[in-house]
């Protein structure tokens, strides 16, 4: 059997903006990772209200502010809150940090999508 040689910088948490922190008032206020297929499974799960087949194309209703809380929660690695990371936490946290948190996470999945596209052109 031929030996298999080793494949490198494959897997999401290997790219070097994986992880990133969200600032706020010069402050870090979080640390958050990209956002995997796992997370964006519950993301449409949680966020995603009516599914509606319409002329053979399928018609999504997204609750944006479910889908802003949920893309948060998902994110979140570490914040600098005393309460713990949860859904429900994430629902009760002000409208300055909830905002800016997720206003840097879509930031980065702009940032880290692009990133991925250039390295499967460049494999």
């Amino acid at each position: 059997m031929a030996k298999m040689k080793k494949i490198k910088n494959c897997f999401m948490d290997e790219q070097p903006n994986f992880e990133f922190d969200v600032v706020v008032d010069d402050d870090v206020i979080a640390k958050c990772h990209a956002l995997t297929p796992r997370d964006w499974s519950y993301i449409k799960k949680h966020a995603y209200d009516k599914l509606a087949l319409e002329n053979g194309e399928v018609k999504v209703d997204i609750v944006p502010y479910q889908l802003q809380i949920c893309m948060v929660y998902k994110a979140l690695d570490e914040w600098a809150f005393d309460r713990p990371i949860g859904i429900d936490s994430v629902n009760m946290l002000g409208k300055k940090y909830r905002e800016a948190i997720y206003e840097q996470i879509n930031k980065h999945e702009e940032e880290f999508n692009a990133q991925k596209e250039a390295i499967a052109k460049n494999s």
